[in-house]
């Protein structure tokens, strides 16, 4: 596994992570790290891990938002679905382009990555700190 730094909040961080993952998770620090500046300027008296904690809180909370907004969609789908399947669905109701339908599945597998990753991360910060 390939040692990476990051540099969050002002910090900087060696961490390990998976080959060929280096990319994703400097772009995931990225995020972290724009939190935590937000944080630093506003106040100076955070620790180390109270800045980490409210910075990745931050990150948790879009995620959050983010996935109710996949599961309205999904649930959606699953409504026009259930319509096509019972003959009711007005076709002026639905853009059945295939890039559309796509998009739901794509987001959601993009986010189960970001999790993963995102608990890779916290459990490297874990063990460097």
């Amino acid at each position: 596994m390939p040692d990476i730094n990051l540099n969050i909040g002002g910090r900087s961080f060696a961490v390990a992570c998976p080959e060929g993952e280096e990319a994703s998770l400097e772009a995931a620090a990225e995020i972290l790290s724009a939190d935590a500046r937000t944080l630093v300027e506003q106040s100076t008296k955070l620790s180390e891990s109270q800045m980490l904690l409210i910075a990745g809180l931050m990150s948790a909370d879009r995620v959050i938002s983010i996935q109710e907004k996949c599961n309205d969609a999904e649930a959606e789908v699953e409504r026009l679905k259930l319509k096509i399947k019972n003959g009711t669905l007005d076709s002026s109701a639905v853009d059945n382009r295939p890039e559309k339908l796509n998009l739901i599945s794509e987001l959601s597998d993009r986010l189960t990555k970001l999790s993963v990753k995102a608990e890779n991360l916290a459990d490297s910060l874990e063990k460097s700190g």
